[in-house]
């Protein structure tokens, strides 16, 4: 999966470093739990800052900063990376989801065997029960009908 993403990102990032798209969204589908799962958007490209809302750009750290190679070379190495890393747990998620769908409809699917069987067996048993008390009427007849009664 993470050749996968790999793959992916750098055709997206390719195209989008070429202008021939100029937005790249991903929708997939998020798993809550083993039987709630939420289908989910998100905007790979263009970055926005909001998408990095948990990092506090206020901080009290007064020191510069400096960046060995520049900034621009560690953001192309860093971006990419980013962006694989969101499109490889996308991908993740998507397979946990549905792997919990088979697992779901597996389960309903033997349930509904379980149901059918148990169902299969009462009317099996009542043909039986019905052929065995005819069989009984035959020889009481047959009887009473030999005796003159």
């Amino acid at each position: 999966k993470l050749l996968n993403a790999r793959q992916i990102a750098e055709v997206i990032i390719d195209l989008y470093e070429q202008n021939l798209i100029d937005k790249v969204e991903i929708i997939y589908t998020k798993m809550i739990s083993t039987l709630s799962q939420e289908p989910r958007a998100l905007t790979l490209l263009p970055l926005d800052q909001s998408f990095f809302a948990d990092v506090d750009v206020n901080s009290n750290f007064k020191g510069a900063f400096q960046f060995d190679p520049s900034p621009k070379k560690v953001f192309d190495i860093l971006i990419p990376q980013y962006i694989i890393g969101v499109i490889y747990a996308a991908l993740v998620q998507a397979f946990a989801c549905e792997q919990c769908a088979r697992m779901s409809a597996m389960d309903n699917a033997t349930n509904n065997a379980d149901e059918m069987i148990d169902r299969m067996k009462r009317l099996y048993s009542r043909a039986r029960q019905a052929a065995v008390t005819n069989e009984i009427l035959e020889v009481v007849n047959g009887t009473n009908a030999v005796l003159g009664k």
